[in-house]
Protein backbone atom coordinates (compact mmCIF):
# COMPACT_ATOMS: atom_id res chain seq x y z
CA UNK A 1 0.00 0.00 0.00
CA UNK A 2 3.01 2.28 0.26
CA UNK A 3 6.73 2.33 -0.37
CA UNK A 4 9.16 0.66 2.00
CA UNK A 5 12.90 0.30 2.44
CA UNK A 6 14.59 -2.67 0.80
CA UNK A 7 18.18 -3.69 1.41
CA UNK A 8 20.07 -3.50 -1.92
CA UNK A 9 21.33 -7.08 -1.51
CA UNK A 10 17.71 -8.29 -1.50
CA UNK A 11 16.89 -6.78 -4.90
CA UNK A 12 16.97 -9.22 -7.81
CA UNK A 13 18.51 -7.55 -10.88
CA UNK A 14 17.16 -8.17 -14.38
CA UNK A 15 18.71 -6.84 -17.57
CA UNK A 16 15.34 -6.70 -19.32
CA UNK A 17 13.14 -3.90 -20.58
CA UNK A 18 9.61 -4.58 -19.33
CA UNK A 19 6.10 -3.15 -19.40
CA UNK A 20 4.34 -2.56 -16.08
CA UNK A 21 0.94 -4.26 -16.11
CA UNK A 22 -0.12 -3.09 -12.67
CA UNK A 23 -1.45 -4.81 -9.58
CA UNK A 24 -2.81 -8.29 -10.23
CA UNK A 25 -6.08 -8.51 -8.33
CA UNK A 26 -6.92 -12.01 -7.17
CA UNK A 27 -10.67 -11.29 -7.13
CA UNK A 28 -12.24 -12.03 -10.52
CA UNK A 29 -14.27 -8.83 -10.81
CA UNK A 30 -11.44 -6.55 -9.71
CA UNK A 31 -9.02 -8.33 -12.03
CA UNK A 32 -11.44 -7.96 -14.92
CA UNK A 33 -11.94 -4.23 -14.41
CA UNK A 34 -8.76 -2.97 -12.73
CA UNK A 35 -5.87 -5.30 -13.55
CA UNK A 36 -6.33 -5.07 -17.30
CA UNK A 37 -6.45 -1.27 -17.47
CA UNK A 38 -2.87 -0.95 -18.81
CA UNK A 39 -3.10 -3.82 -21.30
CA UNK A 40 -4.42 -1.53 -24.03
CA UNK A 41 -0.81 -0.44 -24.52
CA UNK A 42 0.42 -3.99 -25.08
CA UNK A 43 -2.33 -4.71 -27.60
CA UNK A 44 -1.85 -1.42 -29.47
CA UNK A 45 1.90 -2.00 -29.72
CA UNK A 46 2.36 -5.51 -31.13
CA UNK A 47 5.93 -4.58 -32.12
CA UNK A 48 6.80 -4.81 -28.40
CA UNK A 49 6.28 -8.60 -28.27
CA UNK A 50 9.85 -9.05 -27.08
CA UNK A 51 9.07 -7.15 -23.86
CA UNK A 52 7.72 -8.99 -20.87
CA UNK A 53 4.80 -7.67 -18.83
CA UNK A 54 5.24 -7.30 -15.08
CA UNK A 55 2.37 -7.64 -12.62
CA UNK A 56 2.69 -7.17 -8.87
CA UNK A 57 0.84 -9.91 -7.04
CA UNK A 58 -0.35 -9.94 -3.46
CA UNK A 59 -0.19 -13.73 -3.30
CA UNK A 60 3.02 -15.25 -1.95
CA UNK A 61 5.70 -16.84 -4.13
CA UNK A 62 4.45 -15.12 -7.26
CA UNK A 63 1.33 -17.26 -7.25
CA UNK A 64 -1.71 -16.16 -9.17
CA UNK A 65 -5.15 -17.39 -10.13
CA UNK A 66 -5.59 -19.76 -13.07
CA UNK A 67 -8.00 -17.35 -14.72
CA UNK A 68 -5.24 -14.72 -14.95
CA UNK A 69 -3.32 -16.89 -17.42
CA UNK A 70 -6.52 -17.72 -19.27
CA UNK A 71 -7.42 -14.08 -19.82
CA UNK A 72 -3.92 -13.17 -20.98
CA UNK A 73 -4.10 -16.07 -23.40
CA UNK A 74 -7.45 -14.81 -24.69
CA UNK A 75 -5.74 -11.49 -25.45
CA UNK A 76 -3.05 -13.33 -27.43
CA UNK A 77 -0.37 -12.85 -24.77
CA UNK A 78 1.83 -15.88 -24.18
CA UNK A 79 2.34 -17.03 -20.60
CA UNK A 80 6.11 -16.68 -21.04
CA UNK A 81 5.69 -12.90 -21.37
CA UNK A 82 4.09 -12.47 -17.95
CA UNK A 83 6.21 -11.95 -14.83
CA UNK A 84 4.36 -12.22 -11.53
CA UNK A 85 6.33 -10.19 -8.99
CA UNK A 86 6.19 -10.89 -5.27
CA UNK A 87 9.69 -9.75 -4.27
CA UNK A 88 11.87 -6.71 -5.00
CA UNK A 89 13.06 -6.71 -8.63
CA UNK A 90 14.93 -4.09 -10.61
CA UNK A 91 14.78 -4.03 -14.40
CA UNK A 92 16.92 -2.20 -16.94
CA UNK A 93 13.86 -0.14 -17.86
CA UNK A 94 10.14 -0.15 -17.11
CA UNK A 95 7.52 1.31 -19.42
CA UNK A 96 4.47 2.36 -17.42
CA UNK A 97 1.38 2.79 -19.62
CA UNK A 98 -1.29 5.19 -18.51
CA UNK A 99 -4.25 3.56 -16.80
CA UNK A 100 -7.45 3.47 -18.80
CA UNK A 101 -9.59 3.33 -15.66
CA UNK A 102 -9.43 5.50 -12.57
CA UNK A 103 -11.45 4.00 -9.74
CA UNK A 104 -15.13 4.67 -10.13
CA UNK A 105 -14.64 8.13 -11.57
CA UNK A 106 -13.37 7.78 -15.13
CA UNK A 107 -12.52 5.41 -17.95
CA UNK A 108 -10.88 6.22 -21.25
CA UNK A 109 -11.64 4.81 -24.71
CA UNK A 110 -8.56 2.58 -24.31
CA UNK A 111 -10.30 0.73 -21.46
CA UNK A 112 -12.27 -1.34 -23.97
CA UNK A 113 -9.28 -2.44 -26.09
CA UNK A 114 -8.42 -5.61 -24.10
CA UNK A 115 -12.07 -6.71 -24.16
CA UNK A 116 -12.37 -6.00 -27.88
CA UNK A 117 -9.26 -8.13 -28.42
CA UNK A 118 -10.77 -10.99 -26.41
CA UNK A 119 -14.06 -10.65 -28.29
CA UNK A 120 -12.24 -10.82 -31.63
CA UNK A 121 -10.42 -14.01 -30.59
CA UNK A 122 -13.36 -15.91 -29.07
CA UNK A 123 -15.79 -17.33 -31.56
CA UNK A 124 -19.20 -18.17 -30.10
CA UNK A 125 -20.28 -21.77 -30.39
CA UNK A 126 -23.66 -22.48 -31.94
CA UNK A 127 -26.23 -22.98 -29.23
CA UNK A 128 -29.89 -23.82 -29.03
CA UNK A 129 -30.08 -21.95 -25.72
CA UNK A 130 -31.76 -18.57 -25.98
CA UNK A 131 -31.99 -17.89 -22.26
CA UNK A 132 -29.03 -18.28 -19.93
CA UNK A 133 -28.37 -17.66 -16.25
CA UNK A 134 -24.76 -16.82 -15.34
CA UNK A 135 -23.91 -18.50 -12.05
CA UNK A 136 -20.92 -18.02 -9.79
CA UNK A 137 -21.01 -21.42 -8.10
CA UNK A 138 -18.15 -22.67 -10.27
CA UNK A 139 -15.85 -19.82 -9.32
CA UNK A 140 -13.04 -20.78 -6.98
CA UNK A 141 -10.75 -18.56 -4.93
CA UNK A 142 -7.43 -20.26 -4.15
CA UNK A 143 -6.94 -18.13 -1.07
CA UNK A 144 -10.38 -18.59 0.44
CA UNK A 145 -11.63 -21.91 -0.92
CA UNK A 146 -14.98 -21.77 -2.67
CA UNK A 147 -16.82 -18.54 -1.95
CA UNK A 148 -20.38 -18.44 -3.19
CA UNK A 149 -23.02 -15.81 -3.44
CA UNK A 150 -25.81 -16.18 -0.93
CA UNK A 151 -28.65 -18.39 -2.22
CA UNK A 152 -26.93 -18.94 -5.56
CA UNK A 153 -28.10 -22.57 -5.72
CA UNK A 154 -31.67 -21.36 -5.17
CA UNK A 155 -31.37 -18.96 -8.13
CA UNK A 156 -29.79 -21.64 -10.32
CA UNK A 157 -32.71 -23.97 -9.62
CA UNK A 158 -35.24 -21.17 -10.02
CA UNK A 159 -34.03 -20.14 -13.46
CA UNK A 160 -33.32 -23.70 -14.63
CA UNK A 161 -36.93 -24.65 -13.84
CA UNK A 162 -38.05 -21.81 -16.13
CA UNK A 163 -36.05 -22.97 -19.13
CA UNK A 164 -32.78 -21.11 -18.57
CA UNK A 165 -29.46 -22.81 -19.27
CA UNK A 166 -27.26 -22.35 -16.17
CA UNK A 167 -23.75 -21.37 -17.25
CA UNK A 168 -20.65 -21.00 -15.10
CA UNK A 169 -18.50 -18.66 -17.21
CA UNK A 170 -15.38 -19.49 -15.23
CA UNK A 171 -15.61 -23.09 -16.46
CA UNK A 172 -15.96 -22.25 -20.16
Amino acid sequence: ESSYQVDAKDIVQSDEDVIFGGLLAEHFGHFFTESLCRMWYVIQNPDLKSKKIVFVTTLSNGRHQKFHDQFFSLMGIEQERIIYVDKPLQFRSVTIPEQSQYGWTRITKEFFIPYQEIKARVKPAPSEHKKIYLTRLGFEFKKHGNVHCFNEKYFEDFFASRGFKVVSMEKL
